[in-house]
């Protein structure tokens, strides 16, 4: 299926890609301490592991919880996602990109709810709650 389309199937993944794979990675990212951000690549058999097309940081700053981190990558991706299909669209090839090293990122999963908590409550403010340092 992948080797269908013409120029691949391309995805926005809400993660700064490849240190950042797989699921919940803006809540991960939030939460270890790292940057915010979202990256378009090209969907390979692997779990995020495609060329890299583009990737943009987001300022997590006064984001009051996960919803509002997610909404601010979320926001981020369509605009990056515009951006590669205009450029496919005027030049009919997608833009140079980036292989990335399997062994380049990690693997993350669906956070916990009780992690989630302790995220939103650090993104709060509430005291004794603080997201553990990387």
């Amino acid at each position: 299926m992948l080797a269908l389309p013409r120029l691949g199937t391309l995805n926005v993944h809400m993660g700064l890609l490849p240190p950042m794979r797989g699921m919940n990675v803006a809540e991960w990212s939030a939460f270890m301490g790292v940057p915010l951000g979202c990256t378009v690549h090209v969907v390979d058999p692997g779990v995020d592991t495609g060329d890299i097309i583009m990737f943009r940081e987001v300022d997590a700053a006064g984001a009051t919880d996960i919803q509002a981190l997610r909404d601010r990558v979320d926001d981020a991706q369509v605009i990056a996602l515009g951006e590669v299909v205009r450029w496919v669209l005027e030049h009919g090839a997608l833009p140079p990109a980036c292989p990335q090293g399997r062994e380049s990122g990690r693997q993350y999963f669906a956070m916990h709810d009780e992690l989630r908590a302790v995220l939103n409550a650090s993104l709060r403010g509430v005291t004794g709650a603080s997201a553990p340092a990387r």
